[in-house]
């Protein structure tokens, strides 16, 4: 039975992390959805990379989030107010 579905993404979902009370989603469409499982709805979207989103990971406590995109770039973000903390541009090759 499904309990939850969203349209946030407009192409493909690559990967997905979960913390607490938020799913963090990564797709093709450039696209770091975060969804509040406890009301089931959009919380945020973050648009920071330029390419597909291949990794998001939340840090052990929650606190910050990590995101890598085809761009070359990852970047952490402060899950308390949704900012950019830090970036790496070009990160690998």
């Amino acid at each position: 039975k499904q309990t939850f579905a969203t349209q946030s993404h407009t192409a493909s979902v690559r990967c997905v992390s979960v913390a607490g009370k938020f799913l963090a989603s990564g797709g093709t469409d450039d696209k770091v959805i975060v969804i509040d499982l406890k009301t089931r709805t959009e919380h945020t979207i973050l648009m920071n990379h330029d390419g597909t989103i291949n990794t998001v990971a939340f840090t052990h406590g929650g606190t910050h989030l990590l995101t890598g995109s085809d761009d070359g770039s990852i970047i952490v973000t402060r899950t308390g107010n949704w900012q950019m903390e830090k970036v790496w541009k070009k990160a690998h090759g």
